[in-house]
């Protein structure tokens, strides 16, 4: 397996899913994609993804992708915040270890124009105990061609 590695997380551009909820995802996307570049916000119905929902969470591209605000997340997401509500602000409001790491895989969709799959085995959070995390985050296009919503899954692997 090829990954482009940082100190705390590394990117799989071959998305080599160790999760079968995240193959499940990407095949998902892609049946929704068919023929054109990206899928729209509008092709994924929440009822086809209800197993996903908790740890689903999406994100706005605003600012010409200079900026990216939090259009939602799932509950178990919501569990790893605590009582702090981040939706509707940019991803710049959160902790600034999440904030680098978080633009970093948004980034990646933007330059790649392409589903990413990251991977770590260790939180940027204070007191988060997992062994691993992976996410796959996937463009969304309203006009088919500009990324204006990028929709991201994500599997943790709890500690005992």
């Amino acid at each position: 397996m090829r990954l482009t590695s940082t100190s705390t997380f590394a990117f799989d551009p071959d998305l080599r899913f160790q999760h079968l909820e995240l193959a499940k995802f990407h095949a998902y996307w892609n049946l929704k994609r068919g023929e054109r570049a990206f899928p729209s916000r509008a092709d994924l119905a929440p009822r086809d993804l209800v197993s996903l929902l908790p740890w689903v969470h999406m994100y706005d591209v605003v600012d010409g992708s200079e900026d990216f605000r939090i259009r939602l997340y799932g509950t178990e997401i919501d569990k790893l915040f605590g009582i702090v509500d981040f939706r509707g602000k940019s991803i710049s409001t959160l902790p600034s270890a999440v904030f680098e790491r978080l633009r970093q895989h948004l980034m990646q969709v933007l330059k790649t124009r392409a589903p990413v799959r990251a991977c770590t085995t260790r939180s940027v959070l204070p007191n988060q105990n997992y062994k691993s995390a992976e996410d796959v985050y996937a463009p969304l296009s309203s006009n088919g061609e500009d990324i204006d919503v990028i929709m991201a899954v994500t599997h943790l692997e709890m500690s005992k």
